[in-house]
């Protein structure tokens, strides 16, 4: 569990490095502005909803006007982010890329006999787009989704504190059932990439063995 949370802190930090900040900072200040936004819509249209029952024209356009603005805002941010976040997705990939070549360079040549290409394909493959997918979306999405929640609780307080009171209850059960399950979902998680590593070795095996055998008996036709 250690390893886990310190490999997790790991990736946190390593889109804040120099290559990857600015685009990193671009997508969490689109995401969270977008939240705000988003949190906004239900206090205006509250806010349109008492203008209409008192009959105040000048205050229903301006809700009108202001509730559109908050829901074209929050889109353009949105598609922003998503911009921002495919950007950032493939100069991770490119740098980890790069980093992991340049890491088997220097691998003992004793290593490198001992493991088939498949297993090598599988980390360059399936563990880099893993990484980049957590880094990319899951661990970025983090902070806007804190601040969507507190927002959330906020805009329901406003409205009406005593549905806080029952939302309370049911957020701490979600935290500790997530808790709950993380260990098992990392051990599952950390196994079938292993699995997945060792048949991509075997079926690579397989392969050069039935392409030296073809050419073994190619080379036997043509002898005789």
């Amino acid at each position: 569990m250690n390893n886990n949370l310190f490999t997790q802190k790991k990736l946190f930090l390593f889109v804040l490095e120099p290559p990857f900040r600015k685009l990193t900072m671009a997508v969490i200040c689109a995401d969270c502005f977008a939240v705000i936004a988003g949190c906004a819509v239900p206090l205006m249209q509250k806010y349109l909803i008492d203008a209409a029952e008192n009959g105040n024209h000048r205050r229903i356009w301006l809700a009108i006007i202001a509730l559109g603005g908050l829901i074209i805002c929050g889109f353009c941010l949105r598609i922003l982010a998503r911009r921002w976040r495919g950007k950032l997705s493939v100069r991770c990939r490119q740098e980890l890329q790069s980093k992991m070549f340049d890491h088997m360079i220097h691998l003992p040549e004793a290593f490198l006999q001992s493991r088939g290409a498949g297993y090598f394909f599988n980390r360059l493959q399936h563990d880099i787009a893993e990484v980049v997918l957590f880094v990319s979306n899951g661990g970025l999405i983090t902070y806007p989704e804190c601040l969507k929640l507190l927002l959330a609780l906020g805009a329901v307080t406003v409205l009406d504190w005593h549905y806080t009171l029952l939302l309370i209850p049911f957020i701490a059960i979600q935290a500790w059932l997530c808790l709950l399950f993380r260990p098992r979902q990392f051990r599952l998680a950390r196994k079938i990439q292993e699995r997945t590593a060792r048949e991509r070795h075997l079926m690579q095996e397989l392969m050069s063995s039935h392409r030296l055998v073809k050419t073994h008996n190619s080379a036997n036709n043509a002898q005789e």
